[in-house]
């Protein structure tokens, strides 16, 4: 899998130089697993990997082992960028995080002083979900705008940015290309 993701990397590159190659790995244990896989050869520009509830309740010091996987995967790949998403949802019995807890998640992320910007998703209310961020915005932000920054939407998604991140993206997911997107 590192291998052909490695090859994705590289085919996006050999057709605009200036494509960057998004994927969400989930966890960032997967990216260094296909780092090795593809024997060291880069197979994302930007490295996703989500924050939920349910992991930092079950794993203390998640975020502290993200941030040192993201530090080393970006000392071995220059302008690697990693960026936390944030789950703001609700369906199939999980609850919508208060917004205390998305507070803090962000305190704990922007803290690690190891990622590029910061994701919530998704912005919209997909088909699976009973709720989802746009429909609980303005209680959310009301308690996170003061720490936030300059927010973006970027197609399912509210996007925290550092000014680093790059100004042009393919999302890819396990469906394939999703979007193509450029701010």
């Amino acid at each position: 899998m590192g291998r052909d993701l490695a090859r994705l990397h590289q085919v996006f590159h050999a057709f605009r130089t200036a494509l960057r190659l998004v994927v969400n790995f989930g966890r960032l244990e997967c990216l260094e697993r296909m780092r090795r896989e593809s024997g060291g050869a880069p197979v994302a520009d930007v490295a996703l990997f989500t924050v939920t509830a349910k992991k930092m309740r079950q794993e203390p010091g998640y975020v502290e082992g993200q941030a040192a996987l993201a530090r080393r995967a970006r000392t071995e790949q220059a302008g690697l960028e990693v960026v936390p998403m944030v789950a703001v949802w609700a369906g199939d019995g999980v609850p919508l995080p208060n917004p205390g807890w998305v507070g803090g998640a962000v305190e704990a992320l922007r803290g690690a002083g190891a990622f590029s910007g910061l994701l919530f998703y998704p912005w919209t209310r997909p088909c699976w979900a009973e709720q989802a961020i746009k429909d609980v915005f303005p209680e959310f932000f009301r308690e996170l705008r003061p720490q936030a920054g300059a927010h973006q939407v970027v197609g399912h998604l509210l996007a925290l940015l550092s000014p680093s991140l790059p100004l042009e993206a393919a999302f890819v997911a396990v469906a394939g290309l999703l979007a193509l997107s450029s701010r």
